[in-house]
């Protein structure tokens, strides 16, 4: 039995779906962004963190929203909530106190999990067993390694423990799908839930569910307002673009759809999609052209400020507008 599980990556899900099934104990360094290079998680590990998050070492998207550690091969989408420069040393906090509680986990009894993340990222690890488990067992020799592996990188291989095949494609449209990395193998979930300490994780998952179910009253409160908003009684331009590419803001689209064209989303990370209901979707950063003088609407409304702000930064003089001016007269 292990005292943690912890993930490797190679992206947000692996530590979503830990906190589904109550198993992730607290936030680790490897959990909110990409790492696609394994070699790279294991050379910071082995380096234990030398030069990690280090100015010198990162490169920062023009839209400031995210940066990538390019000594690792590390990409941070998640961090930046208005500008880059402005929260870099929180960010840098923040994941000192995460690696912090690392170093002192991974000396009990841990389980590390990677999604592995390529063909050529599954060849590695099957040729270099040995230098992986002796990175992974310094802090404690019963550490161990699982993997899971989407069955498309998995193919016809016949894969057996340490290796567990999932259906994901690692490519989630939603929270739900988010968190569903484990659910398609029961051998992975019969694993984990095994080697668990019981009360712990089922104190992991009220935790969790307490969490989860606190964001749901939030959208849920604002779409029930988005529900009551009178167009008829409500000024709104004859052009605007909505931000938020998400759930809400999608909701507040189909509301005004008829009132008003909507000519843009943008989004921090807009998850791969190119446009909604012929609406074009483009990620911060990328220019607004024709649409520079268009109101923009902040659909997120708990981050007004912030995304003001990092909008004000990117693209200059625009006209924004808190998707609460509409919930005035509501």
């Amino acid at each position: 039995m292990f005292k943690n599980f912890i993930s490797l990556g190679n992206y947000c899900g692996v530590a979503a779906s830990m906190s589904k099934l109550g198993i992730r104990n607290a936030s680790g360094p490897f959990d909110w962004f990409i790492s696609s290079d394994f070699e790279g998680v294991l050379g910071c590990l082995q380096n234990d963190f030398e030069d990690f998050l280090k100015m010198d070492h990162l490169w920062v998207d023009e839209s400031k929203a995210s940066f990538r550690d390019i000594k690792y091969g590390f990409c941070l989408g998640h961090e930046v909530k208005t500008y880059f420069e402005r929260e870099y040393a929180s960010i840098c906090e923040k994941y000192m106190r995460r690696i912090s509680v690392f170093r002192e986990q991974i000396r009990q009894k841990t389980c590390f999990i990677r999604a592995v993340y390529n063909e050529k990222e599954l060849e590695y690890i099957q040729n270099n067993n040995r230098h992986i488990e002796s990175i992974i067992k310094k802090g404690n020799p019963d550490n161990e390694i699982i993997y899971i592996v989407s069955k498309v990188i998995a193919g016809s291989e016949g894969l057996c423990s340490p290796f567990f095949v999932v259906d994901s494609l690692y490519n989630p449209k939603n929270r739900i799908e988010l968190r569903a990395l484990f659910d398609s193998n029961e051998a992975l979930l019969n694993f984990c839930i095994n080697n668990m300490d019981e009360k712990i994780r089922y104190k992991n998952i009220v935790f969790d569910l307490r969490k989860e179910n606190r964001e749901l009253e939030y959208r849920y409160d604002i779409m029930n307002k988005i529900d009551k908003i009178n167009m008829n009684e409500m000024s709104i331009p004859d052009r605007i673009s909505i931000y938020g590419a998400g759930r809400i803001g999608k909701y507040f689209y189909n509301k005004v759809k008829n009132k008003c064209q909507v000519c843009l989303f943008i989004d921090k990370s807009p998850k791969g999609a190119v446009s909604y209901e012929g609406v074009p979707v483009i990620r911060l950063g990328k220019a607004l052209k024709e649409f520079q003088e268009i109101p923009i609407v902040i659909t997120p409304c708990y981050e007004f400020e912030e995304i003001k702000t990092n909008l004000l930064n990117v693209y200059g003089d625009l006209n924004v507008i808190s998707l609460t001016d509409f919930f005035v007269h509501i």
